[in-house]
C-alpha cells in the first residue's frame, strides 16, 4: 500500500521520535506566484516546537518547481539531494541540532536549507551514514 503523501512520516533517532513532511510552497504577490521553494518540516513527537527548513529557488540552487521531482534539490555548489529520503532528513536534523536548534523548545525555527548544504560533500557522506542510523515508520 503506498504512503499517503499528505501524512507526516516518523523518524526515530535513538530514543527520540520526530515527525517530518515535505511541502512545495510559493509566495503570492499581486495574484501571481513567485518564490518557488521546497520546505522540510520536522517536529518532535509530543512537543510543540518545529523546525522549518526552506530551499528557495535561486542562485544557491534549484528546488523542484517543475524541473525536478517533489523533494528534489540541485545545489549550485554541486550535489543532488532528495528530501523524501530519511538519510537526508536525518543529516539535516543532525546539522540543525549541532547548530543550536533545541527540539524541546516550543518555538518555530526557520532555516535556509541552502546554507546547511554549504558543505555538500560532507552532507552527502553524512546522508549515506545516517540512512543506516535511523528508523522510519510511515504511520
Amino acid at each position: 500500500m503506498p504512503r499517503n503523501r499528505r501524512q507526516s512520516r516518523r523518524l526515530v533517532v535513538g530514543d527520540e521520535r520526530y515527525r517530518w513532511s515535505v511541502r512545495h510552497a510559493h509566495q503570492v504577490r499581486d495574484g501571481r506566484y513567485s518564490g518557488c521553494r521546497e520546505v522540510l518540516i520536522i517536529r518532535p513527537e509530543g512537543a510543540r516546537g518545529c523546525l522549518r527548513i526552506e530551499f528557495p529557488n535561486g542562485p544557491e540552487g534549484a528546488a523542484s518547481g517543475g524541473y525536478l521531482h517533489s523533494g528534489g534539490l540541485a545545489a549550485a555548489a554541486g550535489g543532488y539531494f532528495n528530501l523524501h529520503q530519511p538519510g537526508t532528513v536525518r543529516a539535516l536534523l543532525d546539522h540543525a541540532v549541532a547548530g543550536g536548534w533545541d527540539p524541546a523548545s516550543p518555538t518555530l525555527r526557520t532555516e535556509n536549507g541552502w546554507r546547511m548544504l554549504d558543505t555538500t560533500d560532507q552532507l552527502a557522506e553524512t546522508t549515506e551514514d545516517a540512512a543506516g542510523l535511523c528508523g522510519v515508520d510511515d504511520q
